[in-house]
C-alpha cells in the first residue's frame, strides 16, 4: 500500500455506502500503520454525532463525522 496519501476534504457523502467504503479504506490504513486513531478533543457538530479523529504520518489530524440524516457527514482537517 502506497504510504503517500493525498488528503482532501469531503464536505458530505452522497450515500451511506459511500461513507462506509471511505471508513473501510481508513480502517485499512490504520491497520497498516499509516494513520493513527486519536481522541476527539472538540466535536464538529456536538457530541450527538459520532466522530473519529485520525492522525496521518505528517502529524496532521483529520476528522470523520458519521452521516446522520439530514446531516450527510464530513471529512476534513481539524483546525487547532
Amino acid at each position: 500500500m502506497d504510504s503517500k496519501i493525498i488528503w482532501e476534504e469531503i464536505e458530505h457523502f452522497s450515500s451511506y455506502d459511500e461513507y462506509k467504503n471511505f471508513y473501510d479504506w481508513l480502517y485499512k490504513l490504520k491497520m497498516n500503520g499509516l494513520i493513527e486513531l486519536v481522541p476527539v478533543k472538540e466535536y464538529y457538530a456536538g457530541q450527538n454525532l459520532d466522530e473519529y479523529w485520525f492522525k496521518n504520518q505528517e502529524g496532521n489530524i483529520w476528522r470523520l463525522v458519521v452521516p446522520d440524516f439530514p446531516f450527510e457527514g464530513y471529512w476534513g482537517p481539524v483546525c487547532t
